[in-house]
């Protein structure tokens, strides 16, 4: 069975999705970090503590970086029997998706930019603003990070799940997995608990926020500038 790499931006229930896909259809996790977030070394489990986090959003024009990163995946992802996701390298993860399309299965959730963006102030992440190579951090350079990250990530061809379907609908996922994996069984698929729909509730109240809403303007002025 072809290998499963979810992708997404952050704060878009990649780990959930994760966790439930490799129940569902029996793949395996990587041992040595978590979630499958192979490009993340904040997430592996060596004991290291890197300074201040490691370099997230690197951008393409950083050539010997994403060379690395390439090779990095090259030599690491297994094409059977295993599950990874990305949520912090997406230029790289996608132009080296683009080339294993016949290899590994892939699901990309597809979250509005507007909470990805409130989630991660509210979490004081400010990463995306590297895409736009600048030392400088500023919200306009956040915002098109995130623009130009969603836009890395839809070049790559795979099945798009709606963060808004996973949320209500359990069976979101597994008909996804159904279309890439047709000749598999798929376990039951089970989130949706009381608290699960709270939280959910919670998230969906913040689009009535005047901090949401300002971000939300604020993202369809640089997507009509681009």
């Amino acid at each position: 069975m072809r290998s499963l790499f979810i992708i997404s931006l952050p704060r878009s229930l990649s780990t959930l999705v994760f966790d439930q896909a490799c129940l569902a259809i029996n793949l395996h996790a990587p041992g040595w970090v978590s979630s499958g977030e192979l490009l993340n070394p904040d997430r592996w489990f060596t004991g290291t503590q890197i300074p201040h986090g490691a370099a997230k959003f690197i951008p393409a024009e950083k050539q010997f970086q994403t060379e690395q990163l390439l090779s990095f995946l090259s030599d690491t992802v297994k094409s059977k029997g295993h599950c990874y996701k990305d949520v912090t390298q997406p230029f790289a993860t996608s132009k080296w998706l683009i080339n294993q399309q016949q290899k590994l299965a892939v699901i990309r959730i597809e979250r509005p930019l507007t909470d990805i963006a409130y989630a991660m102030q509210a979490q004081g992440w400010r990463y995306p603003a590297n895409a736009i190579n600048n030392t400088e951090y500023h919200l306009d350079n956040f915002l098109n990070g995130l623009i130009i990250a969603r836009n890395a990530l839809r070049t790559v061809p795979a099945i798009s799940v709606p963060f808004d379907d996973l949320i209500h609908d359990e069976t979101t996922l597994a008909t996804a997995l159904q279309k890439l994996y047709p000749n598999n069984a798929i376990n039951s698929i089970q989130y949706i608990t009381p608290a699960f729909s709270e939280h959910t509730r919670q998230i969906l109240s913040r689009r009535k926020h005047a901090e949401w809403l300002t971000l939300n303007a604020r993202l369809s002025e640089l997507e009509n500038e681009a």
